[in-house]
């Protein structure tokens, strides 16, 4: 079982970094590779939007499949498939409307996200839970981080192969099929549906001999806490694959989630009732309101840097490194804090956020082109600076108490509902940028507004987001019995 859960890791561990190192590699050339086929910026927003709708549809799809299948090993593989697909498609393209059709076969797969997520939810303590989706974003950041570093070597690439010409703004998506595809081969072998997480048991009952269910949680075993016991498993196998686990909470997280799945029963109803609350409703807004700024900056960024400092792709991709160096940063920090302050976490990131974009505000539209360019790239780059600060706190921080606040028969539900939330905002947030990218006073003025609106909520909801007495007595008695 040792190596089921090793190589289950390394293959999600996989997916991550290659999503990071995709988004390093591609995004920095996708403007202009596109300019190549005579596309302009509006194109290049509409590209970008592009993977985001396709994974916002696609990933409620596999939220829903991985609650009534109880699996996600053929999930993954589609999503694999399509993600290396889509990048083939964008290494062959002749023109514009096939490197669109490329990113959207590839966003389908981004969407396949949400079925490991369900999954790392399913096997993860609640104390640990935010821990263990931050190592699956600051992995993804590790590839962001790598993007820039083997774009030194794809721009200077300049072959033939057949009948396709690999140059330096599409031998990215060669290097990356290739990536995907070797991914792609690894799941079948090194991927395995882990047991979720089953409730410790008592002095009385830790005698009984444990059965090891490979086939994750069915729907009567999550709603029934009697029917615990046949999903107990060894104490090696039932491990989270990333975060560290704490065997005194442990107990915590299936107590959490049984009473939540009493609280909110199935069907459309408990489906209404799970999601239609305050809490789950701010966090929901401010999962679209900073996927929204944070794609609306990141697409301005080549641009604005291109036009006001002569930036190339290469400086661009520096930004980016830099960007996924901070997240991995406030990672460490998260995994010290080990999701004990999430509400909190959320606040500060907010804040500075908003320190950012006011930064921005008050001085990108008053900025000449090659005039005091050293001040103006410094002021530029606090502004982003800043933002990057604040995004992964927000991040990671709600999508643990998100995930923390749901019943955990519904996780594949509120994984694939995250990231359609998240991708709506991906789609408008380039979108409104590229739109207004000679505006920048309305641009930057609706994304602060938005940003006061959300933290304003945040402030006001705290209280609702506190977990229930039930599972604070819970953690009291564990706590007591150390």
């Amino acid at each position: 079982m040792a190596y089921k859960k090793l190589a289950t890791t390394v293959t999600v561990s996989l997916f991550f970094l290659l999503s990071g190192i995709e988004y390093g590699v591609i995004i920095p050339t996708l403007l202009p590779y596109l300019e190549d086929f005579g596309a302009g910026h509006a194109f290049y927003g509409l590209s970008f939007s592009a993977y985001c709708l396709s994974g916002l549809v696609s990933a409620m799809i596999f939220g829903v499949v991985s609650d009534r299948l109880h699996t996600t090993k053929l999930l993954v593989l589609i999503a694999i498939a399509c993600q290396a697909g889509g990048d083939l498609v964008f290494f062959t393209a002749v023109s514009s409307n096939m490197v669109l059709g490329g990113r959207l076969l590839a966003g389908v797969g981004m969407g396949g996200g949400s079925s490991i997520y369900t999954m790392l939810a399913w096997t993860s303590s609640e104390r640990d839970r935010t821990v263990a989706f931050s190592a699956a974003v600051t992995i993804r950041n590790i590839g962001i981080v790598l993007g820039p570093a083997l774009n030194l070597f794809l721009v200077l690439i300049d072959i033939r192969i057949g009948p396709y010409h690999i140059s330096a703004h599409n031998s990215c998506g060669f290097f990356m099929f290739i990536l995907w595809t070797v991914n792609f081969l690894m799941v079948p072998c090194m991927y395995f549906d882990p047991p979720v997480r089953s409730e410790a048991q008592n002095t009385t009952d830790s005698k009984i001999p444990q059965v090891p269910n490979l086939k994750g949680p069915t729907r009567d075993h999550l709603a029934d806490p009697a029917s615990s016991d046949a999903l107990t498993t060894s104490d090696e196998e039932a491990k989270p694959l990333i975060g560290k686990r704490h065997n005194i909470q442990s107990n915590y997280g299936i107590h959490k989630s049984q009473s939540l799945d009493k609280k909110y029963p199935s069907g459309l109803r408990g489906f209404i009732k799970q999601y239609v609350r305050e809490e789950i409703v701010v966090l929901f807004a401010i999962q679209f309101v900073q996927f929204f700024n944070q794609c609306a900056v990141e697409t301005f960024i080549p641009s604005f840097g291109k036009e006001m400092f002569d930036w190339s792709v290469f400086d661009t991709s520096l930004l980016f490194a830099a960007a996924s160096i901070c997240t991995i940063v406030v990672y460490f920090v998260m995994r010290c804090l080990k999701g004990r302050v999430d509400r909190s976490t959320i606040i500060a990131g907010l804040l500075f956020d908003i320190s950012g974009v006011s930064v921005l505000l008050g001085f990108l539209p008053r900025m000449k082109p090659n005039i005091d360019v050293s001040v103006n790239t410094a002021i530029f780059v606090l502004g982003c600076g800043l933002n990057i600060i604040g995004y992964p706190c927000v991040l990671m921080a709600s999508a643990g108490l998100l995930s923390k606040l749901t019943a955990m028969s519904y996780q594949g539900r509120t994984q694939g509902l995250r990231r359609v939330i998240t991708n709506i905002g991906m789609i408008m947030g380039p979108l409104w940028s590229g739109a207004l990218m000679d505006h920048l006073y309305i641009m930057l003025s609706v994304m602060l507004g938005l940003l006061l609106f959300v933290w304003l909520l945040q402030v006001l909801s705290c209280k609702s987001m506190r977990e229930p007495q039930y599972s604070r007595s819970l953690r009291n008695e564990s706590a007591s019995s150390i």
